[in-house]
């Protein structure tokens, strides 16, 4: 299956609109399954803060707990802290629970190193494509 998505890079190297990025792991309570999760999806990824903040999102495991993985963005570093309890700490206490959240870790992001295994923003690519000067061996293709 091939996908066609656009990426508008908001970071420093593009617009500089949201330049401060966290990857958040959240490990749900115990007992919430990924159907009862996934029942709510609609209401999870919907709202307009999480449009306008999320970078991307992944649904994991962890110890027998679900672990959601966002990496959030924002135009200041201090408004992330705010945006995670205020939007979707709070959402997901609305679906789940007081308690819905066991857990959080949160990474600060400095670089993009790959991203859908060929593109190396910092290395093989300008202006939004890959380097003409880019050996083809170094890219990866199957079919």
């Amino acid at each position: 299956m091939l996908y066609y998505f656009a990426f508008v890079d908001h970071g420093e190297a593009g617009t500089k609109q949201l330049t401060a990025k966290q990857l958040f792991l959240i490990e749900l309570k115990p007992g919430i399954t990924r159907k009862q999760f996934f029942e709510r999806r609609n209401d999870i990824t919907s709202k307009q803060v999480n449009l306008k903040h999320t970078l991307f999102s992944l649904l994991g495991e962890r110890d027998g707990r679900l672990v959601l993985i966002m990496l959030i963005e924002s135009r200041l570093k201090t408004d992330l802290l705010e945006i995670y309890n205020a939007d979707f700490v709070s959402q997901l206490k609305t679906f789940f629970g007081d308690n819905a959240v066991y857990s959080t870790t949160v990474l600060d992001i400095t670089a993009p190193l790959r991203i859908l295994h060929n593109y190396l923003p910092m290395f093989n690519m300008k202006d939004g494509i890959i380097k003409t000067d880019w050996s083809k061996d170094n890219i990866f293709v199957e079919l």
